[in-house]
């Protein structure tokens, strides 16, 4: 029997992670949920994820840029493929929507969503990652 595919979100919107953790769950993933970001790396390194689902503004970090950067530099995480879920546009008022693939690797994603997000085009996406992910080749 195929393991479940492994899925990280990381947001400090408990509802964000409520809603998504169970729509996950329902298509048959594996999900563990973190509000703070640091807790989340110290768990990925022990459970390594498929995939990482994150928030660009959260509580206990500057930017989701900087854990974006983090996950980037870690031996163990650099190779995850990541997905953005944010609503920084409409909290900022500035459009941080990556334009073109260029744009996602420099966020150091591979793909990015804006709040409130389209789960069937979400789902599809996550699946898309999946088929090459690293983590999902060794199993």
């Amino acid at each position: 029997m195929k393991a479940k595919s492994r899925i990280a979100l990381i947001d400090d919107d408990h509802d964000f992670l409520y809603m998504n953790r169970c729509v996950l769950e329902e298509q048959g993933f594996q999900v563990s949920c973190f509000s703070d970001p640091l807790v989340a790396i110290e768990a990925m390194n022990e459970t390594t994820p498929d995939i990482i689902v994150t928030d660009l503004m959260m509580n206990k970090m500057t930017s989701g840029f900087t854990f974006l950067k983090m996950i980037r530099s870690d031996e163990t995480l650099r190779s995850i493929p990541v997905i953005i879920v944010t609503a920084i546009g409409s909290k900022m008022g500035f459009d941080f929507s990556p334009r073109d693939e260029t744009d996602l690797k420099a966020m150091g994603a591979q793909a990015y969503f804006s709040k409130p997000v389209d789960h069937a085009a979400f789902l599809s996406r996550i699946r898309e990652l999946l088929v090459d992910s690293p983590q999902e080749k060794r199993r």
